[in-house]
């Protein structure tokens, strides 16, 4: 059952600029392992596992890629700048999956869990069947058995 963005987030302003255009997940992923600055040099990824900061105070994360498309981004058209998208090879293909090893402090996971304490775990839910409103009822499923805390922006 596919889930009605309008319904579930409401009316976006049509001035505003998507996250990701079309073909540009892949440029974001190979951009996000070749950046992770625990994956530069020996001495970073010696840094990562040893836990160092950078001088900004940031972790040497490393970036692990476990599954990925088999096929490179193409490059964008030179007249419009449009990557060209070939939906039916990113079906076929393997989809991104990587890990982040080091992403956060001990101090910030320490912070984000106490943060989760401080607001309430609750059950997390799966989506149900659609409502006269448009909107989704929730169901605890028997397989998804994780907790999470909303915060508000």
């Amino acid at each position: 059952e596919k889930i009605d963005m309008e319904t579930r987030c409401g009316t976006r302003d049509p001035n505003m600029r998507p996250a990701l255009h079309h073909g540009e997940m892949n440029l974001m992923f190979e951009r996000i392992a070749q950046m992770a600055p625990g994956n530069q040099t020996e001495a970073s990824r010696i840094a990562a596992r040893e836990g160092r900061l950078q001088d900004d105070g940031s972790p040497y994360y490393t970036v692990n890629i476990h599954s990925r498309p088999a096929s490179d981004s193409p490059p964008p058209d030179k007249d419009t700048g449009v990557i060209p998208v070939n939906r039916l090879q990113d079906l076929e293909e393997d989809p991104w999956v990587i890990t982040m090893d080091n992403f956060l402090t001990e101090e910030e996971c320490d912070y984000l869990v106490n943060f989760g304490y401080k607001n309430g775990y609750e059950r997390s839910m799966d989506v149900g069947a659609q409502k006269f409103d448009g909107s989704f009822d929730s169901y605890e499923s028997k397989s998804r058995t994780s907790a999470n805390s909303w915060c508000d922006a």
